[in-house]
């Protein structure tokens, strides 16, 4: 069974947009999202504009200590929310296939010299 992709959605109000193959959960406070965060991992978090500035920080500090290479994106509107949900999917995607790519082309080259020898 392929993996579902899934985005946390931060925002005080109801959302109701609905993106392909993507599972977004909601929370209606930074609080609730930091409680959903302990308990799963989510690569994407997007957070309404609406929301206070100190609480987007205090989101994003502490989303970054349970995960690295979590993506905070904003939106203001739902069809904002759909774009940049896939935006920071496509460039997490692209950092993993350029890393991959890298440590393939130095396998190849170590063996090739091997071959040499």
């Amino acid at each position: 069974m392929k993996n579902q992709l899934k985005a946390l959605v931060v925002s005080n109000r109801n959302i109701s947009v609905k993106i392909l193959n993507w599972t977004l959960e909601s929370a209606y406070s930074v609080e609730d999202a930091l409680a959903i965060l302990q308990r799963q991992d989510y690569r994407i978090i997007a957070v309404d504009v609406a929301i206070e500035d100190s609480e987007k920080q205090k989101l994003e500090s502490i989303a970054k200590l349970f995960n690295e290479s979590v993506s905070i994106v904003h939106f203001s509107t739902e069809k904002e929310l759909e774009i940049n949900i896939k935006g920071a999917f496509r460039i997490q995607k692209m950092a993993f296939l350029n890393h991959n790519y890298l440590d393939n082309a130095f396998e190849m080259e170590l063996a090739c010299k091997l071959n040499m020898n």
